[in-house]
């Protein structure tokens, strides 16, 4: 799959809101008057990645800290045979955080690699005897939107709280407290959107993953 059509899947895969902050496919310049232009349009595009990427992320950490009082509800449920009701309310609420951060961690591989093969083509078309590409992926890789381990952290700690709340909605239903019991999926078409479009985007990334014809850091392939 060529990375242009593969990117334009991915970002009609994304929320319509996220969509104008992916890269442009910068063309790389054929002579070397342009080169400066085509750099600046280059960090120019790393900047809107940045701000858009550190904006989302503290969101997500503002949301994450206010639904760690869903450990508090679990137990409370649990003591207090409470019904499905409070507890369904947090469990969707952490689908949908947990899709929209695993979008984030997507977004962030989709537009480094795209900036890479940018910045390859440039080299392979140029005529200049400095090539920007390794020099390049070491700041990139520096940059802001790139450095997503705080977000793994978070995306680890939605997941520990959602398994904790899955086992509190089964106890209740196990209790005779909830009539209908709890499957791991209530319906709401919210988080079932949330779902689909991390479980399309996934794939469309791995895709391009697997396909890469070099491994290191300046090819950003991940197994």
């Amino acid at each position: 799959m060529k990375f242009g059509k593969a990117l334009r899947r991915v970002i009609d895969q994304t929320f319509p809101a996220w969509q104008e902050f992916f890269i442009a496919l910068i063309i790389a310049p054929a002579e070397t008057a342009e080169e400066m232009r085509f750099v600046t349009l280059l960090y120019r595009e790393i900047s809107k990645l940045n701000a858009f990427f550190s904006e989302e992320e503290e969101e997500f950490v503002i949301r994450s800290k206010s639904l760690l009082a869903a450990q508090d509800l679990r137990e409370k449920a649990v003591e207090n045979h409470a019904s499905r009701g409070g507890l369904l309310r947090i469990w969707r609420d952490l689908v949908c955080l947990h899709g929209e951060m695993i979008l984030l961690e997507n977004y962030s591989s989709i537009n480094c690699l795209g900036l890479v093969k940018i910045v390859k083509k440039h080299d392979k078309l140029s005529s200049s005897v400095a090539l920007l590409r390794l020099p390049f992926v070491r700041r990139l890789l520096r940059q802001p939107f790139f450095q997503t381990e705080q977000l793994f952290v978070l995306i680890a700690e939605c997941e520990r709280i959602l398994r904790a709340l899955e086992r509190s909605l089964r106890s209740v239903a196990a209790d005779g407290h909830d009539e209908e019991g709890f499957d791991g999926d209530d319906g709401d078409d919210q988080s079932g959107r949330i779902v689909r479009s991390t479980v399309a985007a996934l794939g469309t990334i791995q895709h391009l993953r697997n396909g890469s014809s070099t491994y290191g850091p300046s090819s950003l392939r991940y197994d």
